[in-house]
């Protein structure tokens, strides 16, 4: 503490002491004291399960002298790990959890075949893999048209590699107008051959279907 005036005495130099003295014991009492958080209580940790072999647990003594001396957790046999154990029973190594299978319907589209003088609407099952379109004789017999003769029989063979029909293709319709919908119509040229019964293809269509059925002669 500096004090520049000489004159103020020793009595008021004590009085100034003790106020500054009182001021800072009033700053002391404002300020907060910091609280200590209380210890965390000692967790023991737990001790090791021990190995589960099947029905029953090896202690933990039986799992390191097994460890230590390369033995099988199995058996505790020489030479072979549990991988390999020959007495341990047989694991599937992937799930044996077997899903019913899923065989999606078949999908007709009602189109509309259009010649120079009639329009006839049928159901199709179009499908983006097949080699060929195909139309029944009675589609044809609705619009009065008449098969043509091909100049070369083709060779028709199922997804199975057996022949379609009698496998072989005599006929085509003449050039028709197909429409799907209203955004899509094209010139077309179908192909017609006989079809059997036993076919297991078109096993599932309806009979209803007027473009492959397999209840008539012909498929689409």
């Amino acid at each position: 503490m500096v004090v520049y005036d000489d004159t103020l005495g020793l009595e008021n130099l004590i009085q100034k002491t003790i106020r500054v003295a009182q001021r800072y014991s009033t700053c002391a009492l404002h300020t907060p004291t910091a609280i200590p958080l209380p210890a965390t209580p000692y967790v023991a940790l737990p001790a090791p399960e021990s190995m589960q072999v099947d029905s029953y647990r090896l202690t933990r003594a039986e799992r390191q002298r097994r460890i230590q001396q390369h033995l099988c957790w199995y058996c505790g046999g020489e030479d072979h790990a549990i991988a390999a154990c020959p007495i341990r029973p047989p694991r599937p190594a992937v799930s044996t959890i077997q899903l019913p299978a899923r065989i999606a319907p078949l999908t007709r589209t009602t189109v509309h075949i259009l010649n120079s003088h009639v329009c006839v609407s049928a159901k199709a099952l179009i499908d983006s893999g097949s080699a060929g379109n195909f139309i029944s004789n009675q589609i044809l017999q609705k619009l009065n048209v008449r098969r043509k003769r091909c100049q070369q029989d083709l060779r028709i063979q199922t997804i199975q590699g057996k022949p379609l029909g009698r496998g072989h293709i005599r006929h085509f319709s003449p050039t028709l107008t197909l429409r799907i919908g209203c955004l899509h119509m094209e010139d077309i040229t179908f192909m017609w051959a006989t079809l059997a019964l036993e076919l297991p293809l078109l096993s599932n269509v309806s009979s209803n279907n007027e473009m492959i059925n397999p209840s008539s002669t012909t498929y689409l």
